[in-house]
Formats: C-alpha cells, structure tokens, sequence
C-alpha cells in the first residue's frame, strides 16, 4: 500500500480566500483606471456653458457689483445751473418716478437748475418744490424718459458696505465710492424737523450731497447729505417725504401747525430708570395751539395718543396723523394733555 496524505480546510477559510481575492481585484482595477486611462474630452454644444464653482464664486460677486452700478448710474444726475456755461454740478439727483420726479438735497436759492445725464446731455429741469420738513427739492425731467430707481425698504445697518454713485465734474462719467456704515445718530439741532435718524459713515466720501446710495440689491438706502462728514439721510425718511409729495402735503408741516419745535434725544426720565427716546420742547409760538394746550419749554414730550415714542417710529408723522392727547413730564410730574385735530 502506498502512504498518502489528505489536506482538509475548512469552509471558513475558503470564504475568507474568496474575499481576499475579490478585494485585491477591485483594489488593482482602481490603480489601473487612474494610471493608464486616458481622460474623457468634454463635449459643449452650442449654448452649454460649463462653469466650475470656483468660478461662480470668484465671478459673481464682481458682476452683479457691475451690474447694480450700471443699471443705477443711468438714473443719477448731476445738477448744474442752467445759465452757467461751465456746468459745474452743484449737487447730485435721482430718479425715483416713472414720470421723471427727481429729488435732491440742493438749495437752488430760486436759480433755475439743468440737469447732466451719463452721456453728458443737458436736461431740461422744472422745480416741483421743496420739502422743508425733510431737506429734500424735487423736480421734474419734462422731455427725457429716465428709468427710475427703486427704493429699498430698510434703512442701512452698522456694518454693512453701500456703493455711492455720482457724477465726475469734467466728464460726466459715474464715479463710484463704497461707504462703509458705522452707525445712526440723532439729528443736530440745526437740522430739518422732519429728521430722527442719520446714518453715519466711517470715511469721508468725495461726491456732492444728493448722490444715492445703493444696497447689495440695487436699490436706494439713503441720500448723501455731506461727503466730508459722511452723513446720509436714511430710505425711512425719504419713503415719508415721497409720500408727503404723492398725498399732496409736501408743504403740511405739524411742528409749525401746533406752533412748537422739539429736540429728539434720549432722556433719563427718573434716576432709577434708563433712557428713552423722548423730543424735548425748545419752543412754544404764543396764541399756537401747542401753547393754548399748555405746552411750555422744556417739556418732555414722552407719548403720542398714549403710545410711547420710538426712534425707529417718525415723532412728526405720529403729530400728522390727527394726535389727540399727549404725555409730557414737566419735573417730576406727569401730564396728559389734550390735542385738538389738525385740520390738514
């Protein structure tokens, strides 16, 4: 007989062989395709357009900033007057009407005024007429169509970045500023009474008073008021003046109908408490409805119709809307006064 010899493995071992196999030849397939594979060409037909996200990220941003000033620029004007040859612009304006109404923030002084557009062109300008509560002049383009700006509806936020657009003096050709926005103040006491906010920027700017400025989305958020000491007059303010001018009030003003002028601050009214927006009362015009009222300087107006004065809420919009009673602190006492309406 002849000796032999049997080899057992066992089935555990053969599965465990059967997977080692099957890994090694995925592992050399992959190797393989990346080494010796030659790369795949990109078919475009006509229209596709293929764009890696790196591009979209780095493009993007930089066309649409193109964009908004090309499209905004075309309803900015410098203002010149109309019978100086050099046409010198004095300030900025804008259009914000489909019927050419344009606003600005110049003092014409009764100076007939022209208007330059991006190519240059003269306008002719008609004067609307003045908001004095707001600082705003209007006027109007009669032969030109020009489209308008749109308005933004919130005011610019401590932060965020704004483009002003203006007008160069020589050539007419759009300059473009970037304005930080460092915050809001209160109005100083010699500005306009229908003021309770300006935005405040953290650079001087070069362009004239009137310019727009233009948000991230194109639309207007403010009007420049000086460039040296960065202010603008906020989108709120504007939106409440066109309003005025489209219901036919642009010359109501409720501070001079109840005969009185106020200071908008923030006012501790007792010594435990914190400030609160308030408008302070500097003047009282005798045989006024505010002095029949009992109204006397130094009173701290506090609340309108019982509703507590805001500085994000217009204090003179609330005395336009028919203000029936009103809530002043006189020393350490606390007076509800009664308000007839005005009539408008």
């Amino acid at each position: 007989m002849t000796d032999s010899s049997t080899i057992r493995i066992s089935f555990r071992w053969l599965v465990i062989a059967a997977i080692l196999f099957f890994a090694l030849g995925m592992l050399g397939g992959l190797v393989g395709q990346q080494l010796w594979q030659p790369p795949i060409p990109i078919t475009v037909t006509d229209g596709d357009r293929v764009v890696t996200p790196i591009q979209e990220v780095t493009i993007s941003p930089n066309t649409a900033a193109e964009n908004t000033v090309r499209e905004s620029s075309r309803s900015v004007l410098a203002l010149v007057r109309a019978n100086d040859d050099t046409d010198t612009p004095i300030a900025h304006g804008f259009v914000i009407t489909s019927d050419g109404l344009v606003v600005s923030v110049v003092d014409s002084g009764g100076a007939q005024l022209a208007a330059i557009d991006e190519v240059g062109q003269r306008l002719t300008l008609n004067e609307v007429g003045s908001d004095a509560l707001f600082g705003l002049a209007y006027f109007r383009l009669p032969d030109t169509v020009v489209v308008p700006l749109d308005v933004s509806q919130d005011n610019p936020t401590a932060g965020q970045s704004h483009l002003l657009i203006s007008r160069a003096a020589e050539t007419s050709t759009t300059i473009v500023e970037s304005l930080a926005v460092r915050g809001l103040s209160l109005p100083q006491p010699t500005d306009p009474g229908g003021w309770q906010q300006v935005i405040v920027g953290s650079d001087p700017v070069a362009a004239l008073p009137g310019a727009p400025l233009i948000n991230d989305s194109g639309r207007v958020s403010g009007v420049l008021l000086s460039g040296s000491q960065g202010r603008v007059l906020p989108i709120s303010h504007l939106q409440q003046s066109i309003n005025r001018i489209l219901g036919g009030q642009r010359e109501f003003d409720p501070l001079e109908e109840y005969g009185l002028s106020v200071q908008l601050g923030f006012n501790r009214l007792t010594d435990d408490t914190s400030p609160v927006f308030s408008a302070t009362v500097t003047t009282v015009r005798p045989a006024s409805s505010a002095a029949t009222t009992g109204l006397t300087r130094g009173d701290i107006i506090t609340a309108v119709n019982d509703e507590p004065l805001a500085w994000e809420r217009s204090f003179v919009q609330d005395l336009a809307e028919q203000a029936q009673t009103l809530t002043v602190l006189r020393g350490e006492e606390s007076l509800r006064l009664e308000l007839a309406s005005l009539q408008q």
